[in-house]
This record gives structure tokens, sequence and C-alpha cells, in this order.
């Protein structure tokens, strides 16, 4: 699904409202096609039911946009956006905060007998 600059600006505008700040402060400087610093997301937080009121909106937005497509694929897409642009929730904050989310020791990829045994 392909999204108009002012399309996806205005989807950026009503996530940045959820959170109480400026979309064009927080967005603005990285408009023009500069990377977003790292872990950018983790400056605002939302909690899950806000983040579930904003997936709601963006369904509607999505399905008012392209009415002929099913609503299985939009939501797909909402949730693809959320995922890849979306705040982090404050649970998760919370877990980050306290150290988590970090591996104690060195992932092991398992091989095709070990998983299937």
């Amino acid at each position: 699904m392909r999204l108009s600059n002012k399309q996806f600006n205005k989807i950026l505008k009503k996530q940045c409202d959820m959170v109480g700040t400026d979309w064009k402060k927080f967005f603005g400087p990285y408009l023009d096609g500069r990377d977003m610093p790292q872990e950018w997301f983790r400056k605002y937080a939302w909690t899950e039911e806000d983040e579930n009121k904003f997936l709601d909106w963006l369904m509607n937005y999505l399905h008012k946009l392209n009415p002929g497509v099913s609503l299985n694929y939009i939501e797909q897409h909402a949730r693809a956006h959320i995922f890849n642009y979306g705040w982090v929730t404050k649970t998760k904050l919370e877990k980050f905060a306290k150290g988590g989310y970090k591996r104690d020791k060195k992932f092991k990829r398992r091989s095709r007998k070990e998983v299937n045994t």
C-alpha cells in the first residue's frame, strides 16, 4: 500500500498528537530524508490502550483511502506501521529501564535436528 507524503505526514501527526508532542518539531528535521537518530521511538511512550486507539484510527483512515482493499490487509499494514514507526509502550519502556530485554548469553542458533527433536 503506497502512501503519499501528505498522507504519511497525517499519520505521523496523529501519532504525535496521541503522546502530546508537535510532530513538526519531532519529525520535521528528518522529513527531507536524513536518518532518524537511533532509538528515537523511545523518546515518547504510549499505553497499550492508546496504541489500540491509534490502530483503530489508522485502519479507518487507510480504509477510507483504499475502500476496495480487504480489512485483513489493512490491519496488517497498520500493524506494520506501528511496529516500524510506533512509540514504545509504557510497559515495554519500564522493562527497558530495568534491563529486562537485554540478553544474558550469546544467542546460539539451533540446527534443524535440535529443533525437530
